[in-house]
């Protein structure tokens, strides 16, 4: 922080001014003073130029009063003023106690209110924050509240008690009242009286005396409300008290019994806040012998650390007030008005042409927040801020401490919030470097606070107060950059890591930390990328030499450092100390050797100094010249001459850059106060950077503007031998086609590029085309190609838009060109556009771009990113088979599980296994086994294998079964089958039906096998691999295919056909069907088949095979003892009726091998042993061959008489019933 002062105003008639108001909402001044003084005044910048760089801008500003009107109607000394910012009102009171409310009216203050209490002095006065509330207290005691149309809301007299100050707190809860007798006493908003504020200032251990405690004299009371630009925290101190003696503490609240205190070792006459409440100014004077009287100002922090001190002439400073935006303050001094111009210390930084500033934060943070873990602590907002493209990328951070900047990164060092269960010191702090748009590149906790920060290109280097660190970072565009090739072979000693003894200083140590000193506290570090100098409060100067931190020399000065900087060779050092004057040493300079190997005569005072400096900057391109600002003054300065460069520029700015022989200055004070307001936005950083060039780029920009002789440039080029000036000379000698002098320019700037481009344009044929060229090179390119066209040379139009990348204005001077122009280029061009369009992101564009081009490959590009699937498939059908791009193309239809276009795909660019593999991926087997077929693809035996066991997995059997058949494994398709079977068979509620018919497929896959010629094929031999695997083996199975496989669907058949018959009455049929069933006890449960046929033969009153039927029950084993009990009970309860005896006789017909009369029911002849085949159509036996007939697929036979039960047969043998129809 940096002060001085900037203007005085001279009050008529030689009256002491006693008091200062200014409005911090309007900009106006109030000072009153002896004779019944009243002024109100006001500062506004003068008009002038704005656009010339030497016109000053912001705080630089020419200042011209726009009021200075004399407010008469008092007569005595006027002692007390405050403003009522809401309302606009200014109250003053008088040693007569005469107190007048004033008002603005067309631009003119106006008698408002007037009161005169007529008994006792009004020592003080105060509104509340929202200009509600008014508070007079006077000498003797008495107290009035009255509002802000005048009305007296209460009052009160306070005996025995001489009252000298008043205060609000910023809710309007309290009032605090200043005693003569060293008091603060606390009221509530009604009066009513609630405790003293403990006074350790002048009490307790800070007491000299308890004398010395009594006489002490409040003589100021100010608590910060908060309400202009900043929020008070409940961890900052927002309340000060000062008295006379010299002694302020500062308070979190009223009662705080921790306050910080300090003194400030003058007699103070007032004090006050800033707008934002980091900074109390403390007026007053030391007193000397004689009448000559020293008179201060001091800036504290909230901390009680004395930041600034300003010694301002005059016999007696009496008052003291700050503007709006914290940057100026008003002194009332004898018979004048002070203004001092404040130069905060902002935490900013430039790089990459980016400038980065902090704001406090009075709301949420915004923004990202590069602290995740939740803390406490202040909120700042960082802004980054691109010049060239205005874009403003904003970050949020808690408790910022310091940030620094170099080449492309910038480090911001922060207060470490140490999580819960951390093992970090409560003093550690948080390092984090980041780029030009904010994002973090790397971070590094270091265990100190950090109060000094610097960096180069590889390190950054931290300072507390005792101890400096050096870390390495990680910068990812390094490893990028890193030379190639032969490139690599030209680097130099440091790029490579080694010093020049060869030492490697890459090591692998990050972090390294250095003692310097406990009782000699370092203020102020720089760095170069070869160099630290650590200034020390002892004014003693380090160097120190980087990486190594290895100590060279040392060297007292007579500086105080506040602010240093190293010139771009490091061979001289400038450093500003806190009263501003700058001093420039020469660190080249030799001297002697001490005992610890360090120079100690190094450092020579370099026989230059200014004084009122509180920016400088070196010139990046020259080690001589340095931009220094001296108030509002921008001077540029050669340190080997010690002179100045030309006249100063009126300026404000903090200076950013010197290069090129340019300065460029950012309004810092402009612009963090207008991030400040939520409601006026910052729209644009170009108003805030100023832009100037020194005098001998101006002076040769004036020469060559005014048409003298290109000689006379050159001569005045060859004085200073700047690139700067060189090239401002090649830009005008090729304007004026003096080749010879812009080559002579681009040698002596180094320009290799551009002497091959003079050498070029020297060989072209006209002029014309040398000025297009010239254009070209200028970047003037519509006028280059005007130039070209007028000279009928369309094809370099078309070759420079090419060159630029504008394939836009390209495809429109091909598509003027009518007809002429080669299809191939239009090609070339739309595909380039298409290429842009698509680099922006805008597929869209881009496809209608490639599709004109025949660009398939991009086009399939787009297509993937715009996931448009369906132009996927309408562009592969366009492609001609055997495509490169058909595979990529099946590849992305596969990977969205659009298997059909992938097979396609792939089969079109001959990639039969890709398809085969997308079809297994997919599970689509049956698709890759046909495609294997077709393409008889060698190893279609282990796809049928994976497809075996696919199902297998899938439980689905009969999808086996039928790969199996396929496979011409009948056998084993069989095994499955009756594997299926006797899965379902276990659940006792299966469904007869569906059974009979799976027992049917395997008698169909019995029949298909035994009439299809039994000889091995390519799919029998796919499955002996899958066979011999454990998991497919059916050896150890019981489900063996049996000697007739249709014996399973016949039991089945004949169960369905007794239940049917016994439902339909046909008792007799179902009897005989049921004894017909005692044939399949392997297939149906025999308890199933007794009890059936016990239930049809009791029905048919065949009670004598009922009872044989009820007896095979009572007597199996398999069946559980009750229900056998059961049985028997039913037997008894049937038989006692009914003896088992059949009652009737039972039909008989003629054997037709013996002749024999046997029953028309069995199917053997007992005489002999003739077997009859038995209709499947009525359970009949058939002993008559002549009217039976057979299926001529399944070999089974029925009564042609029975035929007619069509649909019921359907159901046994589809070719059964066909024959049948």
């Amino acid at each position: 922080m940096f002060v001085y002062l900037s203007k005085k105003i001279a009050i008529p008639n030689n009256n002491k001014v006693r008091g200062l108001a200014w409005s911090r909402d309007h900009g106006f001044i109030a000072c009153g003073g002896d004779d019944g003084l009243l002024k109100v005044l006001k500062l506004e910048s003068g008009g002038g130029d704005t656009s010339d760089a030497r016109v000053g801008k912001g705080l630089a500003a020419s200042k011209n009063l726009s009021m200075n009107q004399t407010l008469e109607g008092h007569s005595g000394t006027v002692e007390n003023m405050c403003w009522n910012e809401p309302f606009q009102k200014l109250t003053s009171s008088d040693q007569n106690g005469l107190i007048i409310v004033w008002m603005l009216y067309k631009g003119s203050w106006y008698e408002e209110m007037v009161n005169n209490r007529n008994k006792s002095v009004v020592r003080g006065m105060a509104w509340t924050v929202d200009g509600h509330k008014i508070c007079i207290v006077y000498e003797d005691g008495a107290v009035i509240v009255g509002s802000v149309d005048g009305n007296r809301l209460w009052g009160k007299e306070l005996k025995g008690q001489r009252l000298s100050r008043v205060e609000w707190s910023p809710d309007g809860r309290l009032i605090l009242f200043g005693v003569m007798e060293a008091e603060v006493h606390v009221y509530d908003q009604n009066g009513n009286f609630l405790t003293k504020v403990p006074l350790q200032a002048i009490q307790g251990i800070y007491s000299r005396s308890a004398a010395y405690g009594t006489s002490a004299q409040v003589i100021g009371i100010k608590w910060f409300n908060g309400s202009t630009q900043a929020k008070a925290r409940e961890s900052s101190q927002a309340l000060a008290i000062a008295f006379e003696t010299g002694r302020v503490q500062l308070m979190r609240h009223e009662s705080d019994d921790n306050p910080v205190v300090f003194d400030a070792d003058i007699r103070v006459s007032s004090i006050c806040w800033n707008t934002t409440g980091t900074v109390l100014s403390v007026t007053g004077c030391a007193d000397t012998e004689g009448d000559n009287r020293r008179n201060f100002v001091k800036f504290y922090d909230q901390s009680g650390r004395l930041v600034q001190t300003l010694r301002v002439p005059g016999r007696e400073v009496y008052a003291s007030s700050w503007e709006r935006e914290g940057l100026r303050i008003a002194l009332a001094v004898d018979s004048y008005i002070f203004f001092a111009n404040i130069r905060p210390d902002y935490n900013w930084c430039y790089f990459a042409s980016t400038v980065v500033y902090a704001v406090a934060n009075t709301g949420a943070p915004t923004g990202d927040d590069y602290q995740s873990q939740s803390g406490g602590g202040q909120v700042d907002t960082i802004v980054f801020w691109h010049i060239p493209s205005e874009t403003k990328y904003v970050k949020s951070v808690r408790n910022l401490l310091r940030m620094a900047s170099h080449a492309l990164q910038c480090v911001i060092a922060t207060k470490y919030d140490e999580p819960s269960g951390g093992s970090k010191k409560r003093d550690s702090s948080s390092l984090i470097v980041c780029n030009a748009i904010g994002t973090p590149v790397d971070t590094q906790v270091v265990e100190m606070a950090v109060e000094h920060l610097a960096m180069n290109a590889t390190r950054v280097i931290a300072a507390s107060r005792d101890s400096i660190c050096l870390w390495r970072f990680n910068a990812p565009s390094a490893a990028a950059s890193a030379p190639k090739g032969i490139a690599a072979q030209r680097m130099t000693y440091s790029q490579m890591g080694l010093t020049i003894d060869g030492l490697d200083i890459d090591s692998d140590e990050t972090i390294r930390t250095t003692f310097v000193s406990h009782n000699d506290p370092i203020v102020c570090i720089v760095c170069s990328d070869k160099d630290l100098i650590v200034a020390q409060e002892s004014r003693t100067f380090q160097h120190y030499l980087l990486p190594n931190l290895t100590l060279i020399s040392k060297f007292d000065t007579n500086c105080v450092a506040s602010k240093m900087s190293l010139n771009r060779d490091s061979s001289k050092l400038s450093a500003i100390d806190s009263i501003g004057t700058l001093s420039v040493y020469d660190l080249e300079a030799t001297g002697h050797q001490s005992g610890s190997g360090a120079d100690t005569t190094a450092g020579k005072l370099v026989g230059f100094e200014r004084h009122d400096v509180w920016d400088m900057k070196w010139s990046a391109d020259d080690s001589d010249a340095i931009a220094v600002t001296e108030k509002t003054k921008l001077f540029v300065f050669n340190t080997k001459s010690l002179e100045s460069e030309g006249e100063p520029f009126v300026s404000s700015g903090h200076i950013c850059a010197f290069e090129d022989l340019t300065l460029r200055t950012v309004l810092l004070d402009e612009l963090v106060a207008d991030s400040r307001q939520s409601d006026d936005p910052v729209l644009t950083i170009g108003a805030y950077v100023v832009d100037c060039e020194t005098k001998w780029l101006s002076d040769a920009r004036r020469l060559l503007e005014s048409g003298v002789e290109l000689s006379e440039a050159v001569a005045l080029a060859e004085q200073l031998s700047h690139p700067r000036l060189w090239r401002l000379i090649r830009d005008t000698a090729l304007q004026a086609l003096d080749l010879n002098v812009a080559e002579l320019a681009m040698v002596k700037s180094r320009d290799y590029k551009g002497i091959q481009f003079v050498k070029r344009v020297k060989q072209l044929p006209n002029d014309s085309l040398k000025r297009a060229e010239i254009l070209c090179f200028d970047g003037q390119f519509d006028a280059a190609e005007r130039l070209y066209l007028e000279v009928d040379r369309k094809d370099l139009a078309v070759d420079m838009r090419q060159t630029l990348g504008q394939y836009q204005r390209v495809l429109e001077l091909l598509r003027n060109d009518f007809g002429t122009s080669d299809d191939h280029q239009m090609r070339d061009a739309l595909c380039s556009l298409g290429d842009q369009l698509a680099d922006d992101h805008n597929w869209d564009e881009a496809v209608v771009h490639y599709e004109r081009s025949g660009a398939y490959d991009r086009l399939f590009e787009c297509y993937c990113l715009l996931e448009n699937y369906d132009g996927l498939k309408k562009l592969v059908h366009n492609l001609p088979d055997n495509h490169p791009i058909l595979a990529e193309f099946g590849r992305t239809f596969e990977s969205v599980g659009m298997c059909r276009e992938a097979v396609d795909a792939y089969r079109r660019a001959r990639k039969v296994d890709l398809a085969i593999a997308c079809c297994v991926t997919m599970s689509e087997w049956k698709v890759g086994i046909d495609l294997a077929h077709e393409y008889d693809v060698p190893d279609i035996d282990s796809l049928l294998s994976k497809y075996a066991e696919h199902l297998l997995q899938k439980r689905k059997h009969l999808d086996v079964v039928e790969l199996y058949r396929k496979a011409n494994k009948i056998s084993d398709a069989s095994a499955m089958l009756l594997k299926v079977i006797a899965d379902y068979k276990k659940d006792r509620k299966a469904d007869p039906i569906l059974l009979k018919k799976l027992y049917t497929l395997v008698g169909l896959l019995h029949e298909e096998s035994r009439r299809s010629p039994n000889r091995p094929n390519r799919k029998s031999t796919a499955l002996n691999a899958l066979l011999s695997d454990d998991s497919f083996s059916f050896e150890n199975t019981n489900y063996m295919v049996l000697d007739d496989p249709w014996k399973g669907a016949e039991a089945y058949h004949f169960l369905i056909l007794c239940q049917r018959q016994l439902y339909d009455g046909y008792f007799d049929s179902a009897m005989k069907t049921a004894l017909h069933l005692r044939d399949y006890e392997d297939f149906i449960d025999s308890e199933e088949i007794y009890c059936l046929l016990g239930v049809s033969s009791c029905a048919n009153k065949a009670f004598s095979i009922g009872s044989k039927a009820f007896i095979k029950l009572e007597s199996s084993d398999a069946i559980a003892e009750e229900r056998r009990l059961q049985y028997e009970e039913l037997a008894i309860a049937i038989f006692t009726r009914n003896p088992p005896k059949d009652t009737r006789n039972w039909p008989k017909s003629e054997c037709t091998s013996c002749e024999t009369m046997i029953s028309d029911w069995l199917t053997v002849c007992p005489s002999c042993h003739m077997k009859f085949p038995i209709c499947v159509a009525s359970g009949r036996p058939i002993q008559d061959s002549s009217k039976q007939w057979t299926c001529d697929r399944c070999a089974h036979h029925a009564y042609k008489a029975d035929l007619t039960l069509i649909a019921f047969f359907s159901n046994f043998c589809t070719s059964f019933a066909d024959s049948v129809q």
